[in-house]
């Protein structure tokens, strides 16, 4: 099978990474950064000796998430398993946030991952 974990380049979602391929899964994995995304697939290729696919996003950006959506999978290379673990702690109380802050955290967990299932949920039922 092959799977797709958001937010892959640490944590949860690095263990997740870890053991789709323990379990010999093609696994995709994204990240914010080069810096991050970079290290983690070139540790989990060498450990496991299977290729792993990572994608730079930033899920706040729209503009990033769209691009994202429209270029990396086809009808045919959508992955079978959607894991959409990335994430980011907002920490102090929601009032003092301010306004810039909200917006990004609302893309981050909930619409990307809603744009998203709107486009590949087509292919999967197809």
């Amino acid at each position: 099978m092959r799977v797709l974990i958001t937010g892959a380049t640490a944590g949860i979602g690095y263990k997740i990474a870890e053991k789709a391929l323990e379990e010999g899964h093609q696994v995709s994995i994204t990240g914010r950064k080069t810096k991050t995304v970079e290290p983690a697939v070139n540790m989990l290729q060498s450990k496991y000796g299977a290729k792993v696919e990572g994608f730079i996003v930033d899920f706040t950006k729209a503009n990033e998430t769209q691009q994202f959506i429209d270029s990396a999978f086809t009808a045919q290379t959508l992955p079978d398993v959607l894991i959409f673990n990335a994430g980011q702690y907002a920490e102090g109380p929601m009032h003092e946030l301010g306004d810039g802050h909200i917006e990004p955290q609302l893309r981050l967990h909930f619409l990307h991952i809603i744009e998203a299932l709107q486009v590949w949920l087509t292919w999967m039922k197809a």
